[in-house]
C-alpha cells in the first residue's frame, strides 16, 4: 500500500494520524487496485478492530437514553473524525439517524460510507436495546447482491438513497438504558472533552497557517510579519503568539515551514534554478535555502529534486514539469480557498 501510494509506511501506520479527507479517495483506489475487490470497504468491515470511540462508547452506555447518548456523541464526534456528522431526524416514516461519513466526493466514498455505517451500527449494539435498527439506507448503488449487505448490517438495506441513514424503531431512542449512571456519564464526557482541546488548538494553528500562506505567497517571495497576519485575521498579535505557543510552535517556525513547502513544490514540479526557488520561497539566497531545506527535510535541495522526480516516474505519475509561475499561482489559489473555508467554518 505504501509503495502504491508513494508514501512512507509510517504515514499509514499511525492510528493517531489526522490526514486530509481527500486522501481517502487515493487510499481506497489503491486498495481496489491491489485487491481487485470492487467492494473492499464491505469486505473489510468484519476485520475492523474492536470499536474504539475514545470513550464515546462509554458515553452511550452510561447515558440515560440512547437519544441523550447520541446527542453527546455528535457533540464530541471530532475525537473520531472532522468530517463525520450524526443527525437525528424525525421524518414522516419515523425517526432516523443521518450519517455523513466523509467530506470528499468520488466513487471511492462508498467504502468510507460502508465502514462508518457499520461502525455506528456496531456501536449501537453495545447498548442493550429492545429491537435492532429497522432499515439502513445507503447513498449509492449496490455492487453485489443485496443479501450480502443485509447479512453484514443485520437488517434490510435500501440503495441509492439521498443520504446514509439508519431507521430507528419507535420508542427506542427514549427507552431508559439499564446501565445509565449520571456521574459516570459526566466523567466520560469530561474525558472526551479533554481529547478535543488539542484538536481545537491545532485548528487555530491551521487557520493561522492558511492565513499566512494567503498573505505571504507573493511574487516577491514568502514574506510576512506577525503584524501583517494580525491585521489579516483581525486579532491581536499576542493572541496569535499565545495560540502558536500553546501548540508548541512559533510564528518563525511556521514561516520557515511554509517557505520549505513552497520550495518543495518548486523543486519537485519544476526545473527552476535554485536562485529562483530561493527567491520565490522567501530565502535570502540559495545558501540560505540549502541550509534551511537540509535542516527541515534532511536533504540538500537538488538531491531532493532528483529523488522526488525519480519517484514520480517510477509511480507512473505525470512527469511533465511545470512553469514555476503556474505552480506559485496554484499555491496562492489553494491558500485563498483554504482561508475562505476556514472563515466559513
Amino acid at each position: 500500500m505504501a509503495a502504491e501510494l508513494n508514501c512512507p509506511p509510517a504515514f499509514l501506520d499511525n492510528p493517531e494520524g489526522r490526514h486530509p479527507h481527500e486522501l481517502q479517495a487515493y487510499f481506497w483506489a489503491a486498495l481496489e487496485k491491489l485487491t481487485g475487490d470492487v467492494e473492499i470497504g464491505l469486505s473489510l468491515c468484519r476485520h475492523l478492530p474492536g470499536f474504539d470511540g475514545h470513550r464515546l462508547e462509554y458515553v452511550l452506555l452510561s447515558s440515560s437514553t440512547l437519544r441523550e447518548g447520541l446527542m453527546f456523541a455528535h457533540r464530541y464526534r471530532r475525537v473520531l473524525s472532522d468530517a463525520m456528522a450524526l443527525r437525528l431526524v424525525d421524518g414522516s416514516s419515523g425517526e432516523h439517524l443521518e450519517i455523513q461519513a466523509a467530506a470528499y466526493e468520488g466513487p471511492q466514498r462508498r467504502h468510507t460510507d460502508i465502514c462508518v455505517v457499520y461502525a455506528v451500527l456496531r456501536a449501537l449494539r453495545i447498548v442493550p436495546l429492545a429491537a435492532p435498527p429497522s432499515r439502513v439506507h445507503l447513498a449509492f448503488e449496490a455492487r453485489l447482491s443485496p443479501a450480502v449487505y443485509e447479512t453484514l448490517f443485520g437488517c434490510p438495506v435500501v440503495f441509492a438513497a439521498p443520504i446514509n441513514r439508519i431507521e430507528i424503531p419507535p420508542g427506542m431512542l427514549d427507552a431508559p438504558l439499564p446501565l445509565a449512571d449520571p456521574d459516570i456519564a459526566d466523567l466520560h464526557r469530561r474525558m472526551v472533552a479533554s481529547k478535543i482541546a488539542p484538536i481545537e488548538r491545532q485548528d487555530i494553528v491551521d487557520h493561522i497557517r492558511s492565513a499566512l500562506y494567503a498573505r505571504s505567497l507573493t511574487h516577491e517571495g514568502v514574506s510576512a510579519t506577525l503584524s501583517d497576519l494580525a491585521v489579516l485575521l483581525g486579532v491581536p498579535e499576542r493572541r496569535i503568539r499565545d495560540a502558536l505557543g500553546d501548540s508548541g510552535t512559533s510564528f518563525r517556525n511556521l514561516l520557515t515551514e511554509i517557505r520549505a513547502c513552497v520550495a518543495e513544490h518548486l523543486l519537485r514540479d519544476t526545473n527552476a534554478p535554485l536562485d529562483y526557488v530561493a527567491r520565490a520561497a522567501g530565502f535570502m539566497d540559495r545558501t540560505a535555502l540549502s541550509r534551511s531545506f537540509g535542516a527541515t527535510r534532511g536533504l540538500p535541495p537538488l538531491r531532493y529534486r532528483r529523488q522526488a522526480q525519480a519517484r514520480a516516474r517510477r509511480a507512473g505519475a505525470r512527469t511533465r514539469l511545470r512553469d514555476p509561475e503556474d505552480v506559485l499561482q496554484e499555491l496562492k489559489r489553494n491558500a485563498d480557498r483554504r482561508l475562505i473555508t476556514d472563515r466559513i467554518e
